[in-house]
């Protein structure tokens, strides 16, 4: 049986967890969690199903008399929940409880769950929290068919696209996607903003690759724009990649290159969506809704809602990372990096929200093979945030690595073989680095 199929026989009673209502959905507020909710919010709509979605950083043992709490006699906990189900078990006494999850599952529960890995699926290549909402809410009815977008943009923001390709089940949600003619895909430059920004925003705005005298310089991308002779506006108006002529794109795609920005980093398929972005973009876009802590807003937006607020988020969220970046090229954040690891020990320099971006971001330009970065957090408490490049290559393990390492000093930690996060206590910063340092000299 293929894994597609697995999955799908895995949601097929989905429907006997909604059968009534009024229900809580509880997701996770970063971009796949944003989708999550918003394909299972919509799903249930479609059903007339009374519904309210709250989303949450994390869920901890604390949060459980909060959980205890919720009015509604059924809560679905999407892209979050496998992870945590010592929290969610005093809840089956309560009220009617499922998870829609991609994560590995924190032990053998009673917690009802629908997630990959109870058929042997990796949840952390081939399918996202939203692809598995997706499937879930397909199930309830085929109409469902044309939220697949939104499973595809959850995968994006969670990492699961490498050099520009899905795997797995999420490659299989693509190809219906394309056939359908719910999103188009074509070859170009890889810019952020391809169809929406100026040409020279575009540039400003992509962090990934970061373009050194380009990213976050919107003045530096103009002058390099005008040194290739590409113009900017046309009839008054600003030009987007999208209105460049073949050639121009050309030109500027060698401009890059001589430049010294390796051409496989900023060439590739490009996926428009029926809102017209960019699938990167928009996956951005809601990440950046979620990091400064308005997902509800992300969510609006995935049902083509609240833009004025979200572009206004985007665009603060884009200034606050190029900020931040800056900091660790002036060396004003602390790096310390061996032949494998980074260290971005930010402490009160970045926000707790942002330091797993930042070490994203700074991995993809740099050698080592695992990142770690580390940020203070509330409660006396610092935000530890692990990737791991290259992971299909190497026998790294960001959730093995942070898991053991946050144990050992007293908190937690877990997630993906390629992205991971926990909380260790202030007091344990130092032996923390230590543990690392011992492990990865």
């Amino acid at each position: 049986m293929d894994q597609y199929t697995a999955v799908q026989q895995l949601v097929s009673d989905f429907s006997s967890y909604v059968s009534t209502g009024p229900i809580r959905v509880v997701s996770h507020y970063d971009c796949d969690g944003i989708c999550s909710a918003a394909i299972t919010s919509c799903g249930l709509q479609r059903q007339g199903i009374s519904h309210t979605v709250t989303f949450v950083k994390e869920l901890t043992t604390g949060d459980t008399e909060f959980l205890l709490q919720i009015p509604e006699p059924t809560v679905i906990f999407t892209d979050i929940g496998s992870g945590q189900l010592s929290c969610l078990e005093p809840l089956l006494e309560t009220h009617t409880v499922c998870v829609i999850d991609h994560h590995e599952p924190e032990k053998e529960s009673a917690v009802p769950q629908f997630n990959p890995h109870q058929v042997g699926v990796d949840g952390s290549t081939a399918i996202s929290g939203a692809g598995t909402a997706y499937l879930c809410m397909r199930s309830l009815q085929e109409e469902n068919a044309d939220l697949a977008h939104l499973a595809l943009v959850g995968a994006t923001g969670d990492i699961q696209k490498d050099d520009g390709h899905f795997f797995g089940i999420n490659q299989h949600i693509l190809e219906e996607s394309l056939q359908r003619d719910i999103i188009e895909q074509k070859q170009g430059l890889t810019v952020f903003g391809r169809n929406k920004r100026p040409i020279q925003q575009a540039l400003a705005y992509t962090t990934d690759p970061y373009l050194p005298g380009l990213t976050n310089n919107e003045s530096g991308a103009v002058q390099f724009l005008s040194e290739l002779g590409i113009q900017l506006r046309k009839n008054g108006n600003w030009r987007t990649v999208r209105d460049m002529t073949i050639e121009e794109e050309k030109q500027l795609i060698h401009g890059l290159i001589t430049h010294g920005f390796d051409a496989e980093r900023i060439i590739g398929d490009v996926y428009i969506l029926p809102n017209g972005w960019e699938l990167s973009e928009f996956a951005s876009l809601l990440n950046a809704c979620g990091r400064l802590e308005e997902a509800e807003i992300g969510r609006q937006v995935c049902l083509d809602a609240q833009w004025k607020r979200a572009l206004a988020l985007q665009k603060e969220y884009g200034k606050t990372i190029g900020k931040y970046l800056r900091l660790i090229e002036q060396h004003t954040i602390p790096v310390q990096q061996s032949d494998v690891m980074t260290i971005i020990n930010a402490r009160d320099a970045i926000h707790e929200n942002m330091i797993g971006t930042v070490t994203s971001i700074y991995m993809k330009n740099t050698a080592p093979i695992v990142g770690i970065g580390m940020a203070y957090a509330e409660n006396n408490l610092i935000k530890l945030s692990a990737r791991v490049t290259h992971v299909e290559d190497t026998e790294y393990d960001a959730h093995a690595i942070l898991a053991d390492a946050c144990e050992r000093c007293g908190g937690h930690g877990g997630g993906h073989s390629f992205a991971a996060g926990g909380k260790i206590p202030r007091s344990e910063e130092q032996r923390f680095i230590n543990i690392l340092q011992e492990e990865f000299p």
